[in-house]
Order: structure tokens, then C-alpha cells, then sequence
């Protein structure tokens, strides 16, 4: 390859957000850039096989740029397209989902419908994950991993994705923290108390519902915390339903409730999708955008074609969302999520919607589907960004049900799983394209497949 620098044009975007270029036939993926840029890169790194470039210089800028929404951009990891026009977004995420089904999927035929858009494209986030980290002068306050780095956090105490609350909120539990001279996670050294902030915010009936994640419990001083919150007074400008603390003292990273304490007011939040009202648990599984879910959800209903005859299988089900908004519709659904208190908000929430031909069950998908035999006519999955393992994936197909619903959040592993269902007998007959998460790469698509006669 040339030596550096080099000049490189930048033809497309590719999942991950990141711009392609070529220099000497070698593929370059360069964060933060769109097609049409031209860029100068001064370093270069190989990693697995790929080589990615650093931008020294915007030599030339692409049409495709405009003034970014957030002046956090591009330091802040939570977004990858805020500096380009919805419109144009929607464009660039249909490209890349054409390019991605022709690299990994180019035996079967089929091709996306037009992604169905967003009607608001700020401020529509349900839940937002934070982290605390402190400055150099002692004070502590919570932001936004930035792009590509662990250990960093960025404060975004004006999130363009968040409730326009959260500023406030964000700044009352740092100042409390502050006070308390509470250290913050160290990702190196792995000591310190202070994690992550989890909030959830109903965007259909008020409220927020807040996890504090620590390395060791503090339950004395989230009490306080709480009082200073006002939690349970939903008379307040800033009404927070409950305090959850989740005791987490591993090395890993991640924000998932563990060993979790109810400290005050209420561990549920409550959600109406379609006229159906769900309570959920701060770590139940539940879209992110609320408005946008109903779109969602009325797409599947449109793509199943349900017959009341049906008995559905509804895998993954968190809170049981998809299986109770199903089952007006068909005679009878199963859903199976190995999150327990979900399982226990999914049946609530059967009982509150006075529906009746609902089972959940608690326990890993492909254990329960292993030693069971479900009969169903139709199976919906929405696994996690990972997708199917492969024993999930097998013993669903070993289930034999003449329609599979695949929503999924991640084209890249629903296409892998995609071929190895079309390989046992099944065929595409719809693909739609939901844009859940405007001014990212993200992309949430609703598959239809149908059993080969």
C-alpha cells in the first residue's frame, strides 16, 4: 500500500457506520466519514485482517454533510449520522442494507422493502445508560462512552436523544455524588463505587424509573439519594417512580441489573403500546422508542397475516410486548425469556389487559425448546444483537412451524441466521425495514418466512 499519507476518497458507508475507501486495491475503513468526502489519513492500524485509517484532514467535504444536531458529535460514541439530513440517512442505511444481504446473503433472492422512517428524530429515547466518571477536580458527573474507547466518558448532559429532563437529572445525581466524595469505576485499576446510572422514562404515562449501578452496596447513601429525589412524589417537575440499586463487582463492563435492591418508590415503569399497557422492570427487555415501537409492532401484525387458528411461539419475549399485542389475533401464544422478573411483569401484564390465551415460561430458548415440543404454527423470535446461537436456531427450525417472524436489530446476524433457515426449507417473503434509531447506523427489520410446500 502507499505510503503515508494518503488522499483517500470515501465510495459508500458500511455497518458500524464506518466509510470505505481503497488505496491500491486494499479496502481503508475511516470512522466519521460519509461517501463523497475525500480525506487525508496520517496512520493506519490493521486489526483481524482490516485496516482502518485515522482522518488528519477533510480535504473534501461530501454534499452529504451538514451542521451537526449535537455539538458533542463526533467525540461522543452514541451517534454516527446526527450530521446528516434524515432524509439522507434513510438513503444511507438502504444502501448499506442492500450492500450487506449481496456480501453475506448473495444466493437468495430477495431485497428489502423501503425503510418505514421515524416521525420524530429527537428526544424519543425510553432509556438511556450512563456512565459516572469524575474530572480533575474531584467533581463527578455522568456522560457517554466515547466512539471506539472503553474508558472514557464523555459528559452529554444535553443529550439530543434523551428526555429534554435529563440535564436536571443527570446534574442532581452528580452534585450528590459530588458531596459524597463517592469515587467513580476506574476501567484500568477496577476499583471505585460509582458505575452507571440506568434511566427509564415512560414516554405514555410520565415518570422515570432509575437503576444505580455500584461495585459494593451503598444502600444507606441511595436513600438519601432517593429523598433528595423526591422518588415516589409524582407531583414533581422531575417525577421519579423508583430507585433500584445493582450490586456489581466483576471487572466487566456492562450496565445489566445483577444483584439488584429496590432502595424506594416502585421497581416497574409503565408503558401503553397499541392500546395495550405493559409494566416493566428496569432490566426487561423493552424497545427504546416508545412512539417508534408501535410503528414496529403494527408492522409485524401487518406481515404475519395471522390466522386465528394459530398457536404462536413467541421466543425472547421479555415482558411479553409482542406475544400480548398478538394474541387478540390468534389462539393461543407461549412466550419464553430467561430474564425471570420479566417473565413476572409478561404475566402481570396479561392479567391487567385481561388477556387469557397467554403462557410465559422462564428459561433459556434453546434449553426449553430442547426438551419440549411446542406444536406451533408460527414462531416469532427477537433475540439480542448476537442473534440465534446455533442450538437455538436448530431446535426452532426443529420446531417445524410453517411461518417464522424474525425481528432483529442487527442485519448482519440476522442475515447469518436467515441462510441457515432458507437452507432447511424456508424462503423470504417479506423483508421490512423499520428505522427505530434515527441519526445512527442501527436498523430494525421485521423478516417473514414461510415453509416451502
Amino acid at each position: 500500500m502507499t505510503n503515508l499519507p494518503i488522499d483517500l476518497s470515501i465510495e459508500k458507508l458500511v455497518f458500524q457506520g464506518w466509510g470505505l475507501g481503497y488505496c491500491d486495491g486494499q479496502a481503508i475503513f475511516v470512522p466519521n466519514t460519509l461517501p463523497g468526502d475525500t480525506v487525508r489519513l496520517t496512520h493506519t492500524y490493521r486489526r483481524k485482517r482490516t485496516t482502518f485509517g485515522t482522518v488528519d484532514t477533510l480535504i473534501q467535504p461530501s454534499p452529504l454533510r451538514n451542521k451537526s444536531l449535537c455539538h458533542h458529535y463526533p467525540t461522543c460514541g452514541g451517534c454516527q449520522l446526527i450530521h446528516v439530513n434524515y432524509t439522507d440517512q434513510l438513503e444511507l442505511k438502504q444502501a448499506m442494507l442492500t450492500d450487506l444481504i449481496q456480501q453475506l446473503d448473495p444466493q437468495f433472492a430477495y431485497t428489502p422493502e423501503v425503510i418505514v422512517p421515524v416521525q420524530h428524530t429527537q428526544f424519543f429515547r425510553n432509556k438511556m445508560d450512563f456512565s459516572f466518571a469524575t474530572h480533575a477536580d474531584k467533581t463527578v458527573y455522568l456522560g457517554l462512552k466515547e466512539r471506539g474507547r472503553f474508558d472514557r466518558v464523555h459528559p452529554v448532559p444535553d443529550c439530543q436523544l434523551a428526555s429534554s429532563h435529563m440535564a436536571t437529572l443527570l446534574s442532581r445525581v452528580s452534585q450528590w455524588a459530588t458531596d459524597h466524595q463517592l469515587s467513580t469505576w476506574d476501567y484500568h485499576a477496577h476499583t471505585g463505587i460509582l458505575r452507571h446510572l440506568v434511566v427509564r422514562e415512560s414516554k405514555t404515562h410520565g415518570g422515570f424509573l432509575l437503576m444505580l449501578s455500584v461495585s459494593e452496596p451503598i444502600p444507606t447513601l441511595l436513600t438519601e439519594l432517593a429523598h433528595t429525589l423526591s422518588v415516589g412524589d409524582l407531583t414533581q417537575t422531575l417525577p421519579i417512580r423508583g430507585l433500584v440499586q445493582s450490586v456489581h463487582a466483576e471487572a466487566s463492563d456492562h450496565s445489566l441489573a445483577m444483584d439488584t435492591s429496590l432502595i424506594a418508590g416502585s421497581p416497574i415503569i409503565t408503558e401503553t403500546i397499541l392500546n395495550t399497557t405493559f409494566k416493566i422492570a428496569i432490566n426487561a427487555f423493552f424497545q427504546t422508542n416508545t412512539h417508534q415501537a408501535e410503528v414496529l409492532f403494527q408492522t409485524l401484525l401487518d406481515v404475519a397475516e395471522f390466522k386465528p387458528s394459530d398457536r404462536v411461539l413467541d421466543l425472547y419475549c421479555g415482558a411479553g410486548t409482542i406475544g400480548l399485542l398478538v394474541a387478540p389475533h390468534v389462539q393461543h401464544v407461549i412466550g419464553i425469556e430467561s430474564i425471570p422478573e420479566a417473565i413476572e411483569n409478561a404475566k402481570q401484564n396479561a392479567v391487567d389487559n385481561g388477556i387469557t390465551n397467554c403462557e410465559f415460561y422462564a428459561g433459556r430458548v434453546k434449553n426449553l425448546l430442547k426438551f419440549n415440543r411446542y406444536d406451533p404454527d408460527v414462531i416469532i423470535v427477537d433475540p439480542p444483537r448476537s442473534g440465534l446461537v446455533p442450538k437455538a436456531l436448530n431446535r426452532l427450525i426443529e420446531q417445524d412451524p410453517h411461518t417464522i417472524l424474525y425481528i432483529s436489530c442487527n442485519p448482519s446476524t440476522l442475515l447469518r441466521d436467515l441462510r441457515v433457515i432458507q437452507e432447511s426449507g424456508y424462503r423470504v417473503v417479506r423483508f421490512v425495514p423499520v428505522d427505530m434509531f434515527p441519526h445512527s447506523f442501527h436498523l430494525e427489520c421485521v423478516v417473514k418466512l414461510c415453509k416451502e410446500q
